[in-house]
């Protein structure tokens, strides 16, 4: 009886291990799907409590906690976005004037220029916020590479830990 099991047991086994292996499949390839492109890094308007503001800085603002909805400015604050469309565009900005600042310094005069080109000088008396919205020449701006956006401000306020600083920026960029 045991070599009846024992030979039945073996012939199952070797009726099983002489199958036919099953047919090899190619690994799936590796390519990116040029459908699935990376957002661009930086865009046409941005909220200072944006996840990629450090992406648009440039220069000249006070470092802030990540979801800050304002960041003061230095004296010369400096952006960068990149525009698709570059007809019938307007800059627009968000700001405030600190009244303490203002109280230190008397009023500021704010010059905001494009690439290069100033687009507009105001002279503020009064504290508190400001909005800024002008058209921006087609000419001045371009296409698919970076635009720089800054703003020179003629009085810093300093306070008293001896930090320097400008304005408040809320958020800037362009629309249409």
């Amino acid at each position: 009886m045991i070599t009846m099991r024992f030979v039945l047991l073996l012939t199952i086994i070797l009726i099983t291990a002489c199958s036919k292996a099953p047919e090899s499949a190619s690994i799936p390839s590796q390519q990116q799907d040029i459908r699935a492109a990376d957002p661009p890094a930086v865009g046409r308007y941005v909220n200072m409590e944006d996840p990629l503001i450090k992406e648009y800085i440039v220069s000249g603002v006070v470092p802030a906690h990540a979801e800050a909805q304002w960041r003061w400015t230095q004296a010369n604050p400096t952006f960068r976005f990149k525009l698709k469309k570059l007809e019938n565009m307007r800059f627009h900005a968000d700001f405030t004037i600190n009244p303490t600042a203002l109280t230190a310094t008397g009023p500021v005069t704010i010059a905001w220029l494009i690439n290069g080109h100033e687009l507009v000088k105001e002279t503020h008396t009064k504290e508190g916020f400001k909005k800024l919205e002008k058209a921006v020449p087609a000419e001045w701006l371009k296409s698919d590479v970076e635009n720089i956006v800054s703003a020179t401000i003629d009085k810093i306020y300093t306070s008293p830990e001896g930090e320097k600083y400008g304005f408040i920026i809320s958020n800037l960029g362009f629309i249409d």
